[in-house]
This record gives C-alpha cells, sequence and structure tokens, in this order.
C-alpha cells in the first residue's frame, strides 16, 4: 500500500547452515515421579520431617493436656447385670469379687519377682513406658510364643484405675503419657505395691491378697516359687489358665512365667525344674453362677459364660449391663409345662428351648434343678440322640433330588436294607407294627422305619448328612446306616435352629440371647444382628412344613395339637432312652427333650405307669408351652406347596365284590438301589457298630397316659 513503510523480509543465507540444525532437543520436564535419585532423598527427608515435627507437636500438645484425673472408684467391682426383654434383672453378678490390701512388704519376694518377669522385666529400668520392651513383644506375637505384653506395669495400672478399657489409638497414646506422668510423682515400689492389689487373677480375686487365699488358702506373703509364678501366669486372661478349669493350660502359664524368671536370672535352673515339677496344688473353684436359682437359671449362666469368652473374665464381670432376649412370662411357662407333665420326683430329666423365626431364644429350660446340676441339657449336645427327629432332613434330601410326595414304599414290620460299602442293615418299625403301601406324607405322619431305611438307600446317605448341616445341625453326623433313622447325638438348640430353616421357608437363622451389652460409662461393646441365609428353596420348606402338619393332625403328634397352625415331628430313641417333640407355628419354635441325664442308657418303659415315647409326655409338654405362648397372638400360616412336588394323585381303589374278602397285604424287602449322590460314603469303623443298631433303632407312636 503506497504510503506505508513496509519492514524487509529477513532471509537465510544460503551459504550458512540451518539455525535449527543439529542443536539438541528442548529438555522435557520430568514429572513429579520420574524425579532423579538426589530429588527423592529431598522429598522423604522434608516429609520425615514434617511428620516428626507434627508428631513431637501432636505429643506435647497431649502431654500438656492430659492430666491425671482422680483414680476410679474401683468401676471393676461394680455388678454386672443381666436383664431379660422386658428390662427385668435376672442376675447381678457381683457377690463373688473380694479385694484385700496389703503393703508390698506384705508380698512374698519371689511372688513380686514372677510378676516383674511375667509382665515388665525391665520395671525398674524404664519411666512408664518401655520401647524396648514394645519391640520384644511384637516379635513375640509374630512368633505366636508372647506371654509379656508391650505394656509397662505403670501402663497397666494407668489402665486399670483411671481409664476405661476399650481399644482405640488414642486411649493407648492417653495411657503411655500418663504413665510417664505417674512415674514421676509415685515411686516404682509404690506403683508395683498398688499394681499388686488390683490386677485381676480371676475367681472374682482382685489383688494378691485374695488371690492367695482363693488359689491356695495362704497369704501373699507365704507365696512359694511356683505358686507365685502360677499367679503371675492368671494376669493375662485368667479363665483360660484356671487349674480347677484348664489345669494344662495352667501348667504352661506357670511354665512360662518360670521361664522368664530364669532368663532374668531371678531363680536357677535347678529351681525352675524343681519347680515345674511341683503339683499345682490349687483349691477347687467357687462357682458363684452356682448359688443361682429360679426358672432362668441356665439361661443366666449361659450368658455370663458367653460374656466371659467375649469380653475375657475381668471385664464381663465389672459393671455391665447385658441385655437379653429371654421373655420371663415365656421362661415362667416353659418351666411350669415341665413341672406340671413332669410332676414325681423320680421323673426323667427334661430341657425346653423356644426360639423366633429371626433366632431370638425367648425361653430356656436346661434341666429340672440348676443346682441339682448345671449341665444344661438345652445346649449339650453329647447326651440326647435324635430318634425320628432326624427324618425330616431325609424327606428334605430327597424333596430336593425330586422325590415326589406321592411316591410309594412298602412298609413291612421289618426289613433288610443293603446300603453301599455296608454289611445288610436290620431295621424294624416302633412296636413291630406292618403298613402296607404309604407314600411319603403318610410315612412321616405314622414315622415308619422301614420306609424312611428305603428311602435314605435311595438318597443317599452322604447326601442327607450335608443337608443337615445346611439346615443348622453343628454337631459331626456320622455317616451309617442307622444316621437316617436318628443315632446322631445333636442338642435341642440346634435340632430348633434346622426346624426353624423350615418354618423361615428355607431361611436358616443364627439363634442369639444378647441383644446388646454396655459398660458402666453406657459405651456400646456389643449389639445383635440377626443372620439369615436362605439354604433351601422355599416350595421345598413348605412342603415339608404340609408334611409335618400333618404329624399333629392325624400321626404320632396328635397330642400336641394347639388348634393352631402348628409342624412338629416325634421322636423317640432305642430302648426309649430319649423322647423328643420338636415343633413350630410360622413365627415361633420349640423343642422339648426328655431323658434321664445320670444314666444315659436308662430306658423310661415306666414313667407313671406307661412308655415314655415324643407322642406322650414331650408332646404333652409343647402344647403346654405353645398355647400359653401364642394365646392372643398372630402365628401366621404356612403357605401351600405347589402341586408338582406331590405329583400325581394315587387311583381310586378297585370296588370290590361284596362276597370277596380282602386278600392280606403281601410285602417284601426292597432291592438295593445306589444313591443318586456320587458323593463316595466312608466305610464304617468295625462291622459291628453298623449292626449292632439294626434292630434297636425305634420312632414313636401315640400312646395313653396319665
Amino acid at each position: 500500500m503506497v504510503g506505508l513503510h513496509t519492514r524487509p523480509r529477513i532471509t537465510q543465507p544460503a551459504h550458512l547452515p540451518a539455525l535449527d540444525a543439529d542443536l539438541p532437543p528442548p529438555p522435557r520436564r520430568r514429572s513429579w515421579f520420574r524425579a532423579r535419585p538426589r530429588q527423592w532423598v529431598n522429598r522423604i527427608a522434608y516429609v520425615l520431617t514434617v511428620l516428626i515435627l507434627a508428631g513431637v507437636g501432636f505429643l506435647v500438645h497431649v502431654y500438656m493436656t492430659v492430666s491425671l484425673p482422680p483414680a476410679s472408684a474401683s468401676a471393676a467391682m461394680a455388678p454386672t447385670s443381666i436383664r431379660d426383654a422386658q428390662g427385668g434383672t435376672l442376675a447381678d453378678l457381683v457377690g463373688d469379687h473380694e479385694r484385700v490390701d496389703v503393703p508390698l512388704s506384705a508380698v512374698s519376694i519371689s511372688m513380686q519377682r514372677a510378676v516383674i518377669a511375667a509382665e515388665d522385666r525391665h520395671f525398674y529400668r524404664h519411666s512408664g513406658v518401655d520401647p524396648t520392651g514394645l519391640t520384644r513383644a511384637f516379635i513375640n506375637d509374630l512368633r505366636g510364643r508372647s506371654l509379656q505384653g508391650g505394656s509397662t506395669i505403670t501402663q497397666q495400672l494407668v489402665k486399670n484405675a483411671y481409664l476405661s478399657s476399650n481399644r482405640s489409638m488414642m486411649r493407648k497414646l492417653k495411657e503411655a503419657v500418663l504413665a510417664i506422668k505417674l512415674e514421676q510423682r509415685m515411686s516404682k515400689h509404690a506403683i508395683l505395691e498398688r499394681y499388686l492389689n488390683t490386677v485381676y487373677f480371676g475367681r472374682g480375686a482382685y489383688g494378691v491378697e485374695s488371690a492367695a487365699e482363693r488359689y491356695f488358702g495362704i497369704h501373699a506373703s507365704q507365696l512359694d516359687v511356683p505358686q507365685s509364678a502360677l499367679l503371675a501366669g492368671l494376669i493375662r486372661a485368667p479363665e483360660l489358665a484356671d487349674p480347677a478349669v484348664e489345669p494344662l493350660g495352667a501348667f504352661e502359664r506357670r511354665a512360662k512365667v518360670l521361664e522368664s524368671m530364669r532368663q532374668a536370672k531371678m531363680i536357677t535352673p535347678a529351681e525352675e525344674i524343681t519347680a515345674n515339677t511341683t503339683p499345682i496344688g490349687a483349691r477347687a473353684r467357687q462357682d458363684p453362677l452356682l448359688s443361682l436359682s429360679g426358672d432362668a437359671a441356665y439361661f443366666t449362666a449361659m450368658v455370663e459364660r458367653w460374656a466371659v469368652q467375649r469380653f475375657g473374665e475381668q471385664r464381663a464381670l465389672s459393671g455391665l449391663r447385658i441385655d437379653t432376649t429371654l421373655d420371663p412370662e415365656l421362661e415362667t411357662a416353659a418351666a411350669d409345662a415341665i413341672a406340671w407333665v413332669l410332676n414325681r420326683p423320680d421323673d426323667p430329666d427334661a430341657a425346653l428351648v423356644s426360639m423366633t423365626d429371626d433366632g431370638a431364644v425367648v425361653a430356656l429350660v436346661g434341666g429340672k434343678d440348676f443346682r441339682r446340676s448345671a449341665v444344661n441339657l438345652a445346649i449339650n449336645a453329647t447326651r440326647p440322640q435324635a430318634g425320628s427327629t432326624f427324618k425330616p432332613f431325609v424327606l428334605t434330601t430327597a424333596l430336593a433330588e425330586g422325590t415326589l410326595v406321592s411316591k410309594t414304599y412298602s412298609g413291612p414290620e421289618k426289613l433288610t436294607v443293603t446300603f453301599p460299602r455296608f454289611p445288610p442293615y436290620e431295621v424294624e418299625n416302633f412296636g413291630r407294627e406292618s403298613f402296607g403301601e404309604l407314600n411319603l406324607a403318610d410315612a412321616t405322619a405314622h414315622s415308619v422305619n422301614t420306609i424312611y431305611a428305603q428311602l435314605a438307600r435311595d438318597t443317599g446317605l452322604a447326601n442327607i448328612g450335608f443337608t443337615a448341616h445346611a439346615l443348622g445341625i453343628d454337631t459331626p453326623v456320622p455317616v451309617v446306616p442307622s444316621m437316617p433313622l436318628g443315632t446322631a447325638n445333636v442338642s435341642p438348640m440346634e435340632m430348633l435352629r434346622a426346624y426353624m430353616t423350615f418354618a423361615t421357608r428355607g431361611v436358616r437363622v443364627e439363634p442369639y440371647f444378647v441383644r446388646e451389652v454396655r459398660d458402666h460409662n453406657g459405651t456400646v461393646l456389643f449389639r445383635a444382628h440377626p443372620v439369615r441365609e436362605q439354604v433351601l428353596q422355599q416350595k421345598y420348606a413348605d412342603t415339608v412344613n404340609a408334611i409335618l402338619t400333618g404329624v399333629i393332625d392325624h400321626g404320632t403328634g396328635r397330642n400336641a395339637n394347639i388348634g393352631r397352625p402348628a409342624a412338629g415331628k416325634t421322636g423317640t430313641t432305642s430302648n426309649n432312652t430319649d423322647a423328643w417333640f420338636i415343633g413350630y407355628t410360622p413365627r415361633l419354635g420349640t423343642a422339648v427333650w426328655m431323658g434321664y441325664q445320670s444314666d444315659y442308657h436308662r430306658s423310661m418303659n415306666n414313667v407313671h405307669g406307661i412308655e415314655a415315647v415324643g407322642g406322650s409326655f414331650p408332646a404333652l409338654m409343647w402344647r403346654a408351652f405353645m398355647t400359653f405362648a401364642v394365646d392372643g397372638k398372630d402365628t401366621g400360616a404356612f403357605v401351600a406347596p405347589p402341586p408338582d412336588v406331590f405329583g400325581p394323585p394315587p387311583p381310586p381303589p378297585p370296588i370290590a365284590a361284596p362276597t370277596s374278602s380282602p386278600s392280606p397285604t403281601t410285602t417284601a424287602p426292597a432291592t438295593t438301589v445306589p444313591p443318586t449322590s456320587s458323593t463316595t460314603v466312608p466305610p464304617p469303623t468295625t462291622t459291628s457298630t453298623s449292626t449292632s443298631t439294626s434292630s434297636t433303632v425305634t420312632t414313636t407312636t401315640v400312646k395313653p397316659h396319665g
């Protein structure tokens, strides 16, 4: 454009090389993660410095703000309250606690040394916290052989006297700070004296003087080396090494303390050998629970033992509030039902447990007299055999494998059945009663042994065992020919749990009896969360419910009829040594067992002048309790099973000519059919085991009684 000045274009002379020729590429910026090693060292040093300064600042802040409060007024001596579902008190576990303070001079030197060797070997060399001990305890814990913990004696005293026992990093930090401050205020001797007077040794004994009296009947000044080593070993989890309960654990704890004393040169090797060969010599334990009485004694003892296992003996008996699931009215009704039916001094023992459809145990009677025997028969799986109450597990397995309810078997008086890899097994019906062709529903209602032996053969023994465990049986079930007829030892609690899987349409629930636990400050330590798992298809559970309803309506359990929708099964073992009735509505189940606890083999052939079978006394006790339990309540209704599980209806019987007489039904033993399962059944341990029960496994029948 005219009139405008234009800058001349600068061009590269042809005789010169290009400006960018042979020049290195521009440096690429390194990412933070691709720094040079020196940069990494600087960064790590910077981060560590910041963390250390922050940690030191935090520790200084905690040290300046945390001060020694007044020692708690022995919260450990407060009672633990066990309460029922309505808030009533079942028991206050406090009566057996004891504490007697003594000066350090009244404690034997061997006892002082044993505690220091077991709990804090560097007690006289640290200032409240022992870093060396913490490291050693951590390494020994990894090796699984630590007796000595990381906390010093001073830290343990702080925890017992000033802090709660909850586990958190902040609480451990406060514990360490307070331990340092306590060491600045008190001498080592004063700290050791106070510790020995407050530490828990088990059996309700707080302090070494009480422990010496409870375990050995002597004063703390008289404790020798073996006795001192035992008591020092009890400080950590005394319930696991009480000589009266765990004698092997007591020997092991004592030996570890003696080893620590030798390593610390507090005793010689010869003294260690002598002490290890000395008998424990502890006194018998006086269980405070033996003083319990009343309807809920067995339940209360069960709760107390659960709390000890979960929280440890010291914490479990120190000011907790344990809210349970027990319904006091139902508990009284359960005890009354047993006392009403078994009302004579020489009557057999009995147990009853009742549970809702979510697993809450609302009533439990573990025997007739807790003071006479503290063995809880409601949860004891070593005594009773299941008898015919095991048959629903056979039925469930057959249904799940596709067997129709309409399938029929012949039920002769006696039958020999051959199971794979077992000798021939002879089965006999109760009372030697003979049946014709029956379908599975009628065979269950009348509890026909010979039919169920054939059904078990066709179903497979191993499959039946798997079903029993899936439904809720925790006790090992021996896979032998007599297993389908109930020769396994089981507890009423686990049998009820399995039956409630039918009531809940195939959902297995976990029994629970504690709803919530709080400490003396109101902090929740435990809260129950019902566990439910679908383990059986609904249509099979509905079918079992329909069939077991027939047991009460027109079968062996007619004495258990409560006029409500209910299902159940009777059970009687060989020679009438055990008798059962287990039944349920859709929302509540109850198991009743009776037998002689003191003599496992004693027959109940003459109880009130009649034979005790599942359909007699147990059914009456069940009816008496359940009638009260469901009164005025909505028990729900069972869901009708689908028609396809029943199969086609049987053909109508032929019309006989008026002049002809019915010919007798001829029955023959069924031939052996291989099980449908491919699972290999292990051979019996001895031949006599599988044949000795061949003619003694019986089922129940309804008989008149007074």
